[in-house]
């Protein structure tokens, strides 16, 4: 077979954007920062798949960005952006101006000007201007100036002002600019995108939603809120009111009280709202894997007249409340036998060991837990709830 190098001839292996398709014909390694170098000046419609996905990883680098936006929306909107290059001391935009773009700065610094006088400035791999993209017809709250280059005097730059080696204007600042009607048609076109798998999903996998007819599928969909989870964060504690029914899109979570209970993919939790007399959380959740998508539906919708469980459904719910419970009794029911054994052998031996026969774990440090909180059975808790709802029916219990 003919070598590599005898199939591409040497113009077109010498090319910088061959190279970055087939790295091992480049001298050098090609880093994210070359990519996005070359990438981001081109007309949106010329990028190709490999500099779109770079600027789509670097948007998600923005914390302001990455708050509302996942990876393939990035890429979507990467198809979008467009470059602008602004001289120093030149103007991107004016206070009281309408707000219909959001800028990511890529290389140099722009300075926040309020009555002529800088209050803050923002440096690589932030943005600003990112009101427009949530305040539809939003205006603009101060002037935003490119900088002057670092060496270069605010008095001595001006406006197409050049560099001394240069026959080139100077750059403040270079920007990808997203303009927010691509921002809100590219999420709406992945959000319906989404939504239409989302139904399917519920019916196929969720076992809650098998006998709902299409109507009330719908229904869901449209009242439903996304809720996603990274590894060791508590979407609500135990003690705390009933707010939502959770459903597990990906990902996984634990249920803590006594126990550690897994919920996973196509599970559900969140139930003490369908169990009379249950005011409050009976388990702590914990997000249990990298990544969790959750969908909830509010108490209020839960019970709405357009939308209803079946009585399938609700059969199942309890099930699931009922196995969580009878867990959670055994596993108490079997450290307070532990407690007993270890407390009878010692009086039997009349060696008072230095150490408790229990050791209580705390789960979480800054929750003040007890060993009455930990095991309520002994005596009465006198932990004290935060949640003003679960407190007040505390001392109602006194």
């Amino acid at each position: 077979l003919t070598g590599d190098r005898e199939v591409f001839p040497a113009w077109i292996r010498e090319r910088k954007d061959f190279q970055v398709f087939f790295p091992r014909f480049s001298d050098h390694v090609i880093t994210d920062e070359e990519i996005l170098q070359q990438g981001v000046p081109k007309e949106p419609s010329e990028r190709n798949i490999v500099e779109l996905q770079c600027i789509a990883r670097w948007i998600m680098k923005i914390p302001s960005m990455s708050t509302f936006l996942d990876l393939n929306q990035a890429t979507e909107i990467a198809k979008l952006a467009k470059y602008r290059a602004f001289r120093p001391q030149e103007y991107v935009f004016r206070k009281g101006d309408v707000g219909d773009a959001c800028y990511l700065v890529l290389s140099g610094e722009v300075h926040i000007l309020i009555d002529g006088e800088k209050v803050a400035s923002v440096t690589k791999n932030s943005a600003f201007g990112d009101i427009a993209l949530q305040l539809e017809n939003a205006t603009r709250g101060a002037d935003v100036q490119a900088a002057s280059p670092p060496g270069t005097g605010n008095s001595s730059s001006s406006p197409g002002a050049s560099t001394p080696n240069s026959s080139l204007p100077a750059i403040g600042c270079e920007v990808l600019m997203i303009m927010a009607e691509d921002y809100h048609k590219t999420l709406a076109r992945c959000q319906t995108r989404r939504r239409k798998h989302l139904v399917n999903w519920l019916h196929t996998e969720v076992t809650l939603f098998r006998d709902c007819v299409e109507s009330k599928l719908h229904f869901f969909e449209l009242v439903s809120i996304d809720v996603p989870l990274k590894k060791g964060e508590v979407l609500y504690t135990q003690g705390e009111s009933v707010g939502a029914f959770y459903i597990v899109r990906s990902g996984r979570v634990r249920l803590e009280v006594d126990i550690q209970y897994e919920q996973e993919s196509a599970g559900f939790f969140g139930f003490e709202m369908f169990i009379k007399g249950q005011q409050t959380r009976a388990y702590t959740v914990v997000a249990d894997s990298p990544t969790v998508e959750l969908i909830a539906l509010n108490r209020v919708d839960c019970f709405s007249p357009y939308f209803s469980f079946t009585p399938r459904a609700q059969d199942r719910i309890h099930d699931k409340n009922d196995k969580c419970r009878d867990m959670a009794l055994r596993m108490v029911q079997q450290q307070l036998r532990a407690f007993r054994k270890s407390q009878s052998a010692a009086a039997a031996n009349k060696n008072t060991p230095n150490h408790p026969p229990v050791v209580v774990q705390r789960k979480f440090p800054h929750s003040h837990e007890t060993p009455e909180f930990q095991f309520p059975r002994l005596r009465p808790a006198k932990w004290k709830a935060d949640n003003e709802v679960v407190s007040a029916l505390q001392q109602a219990c006194q």
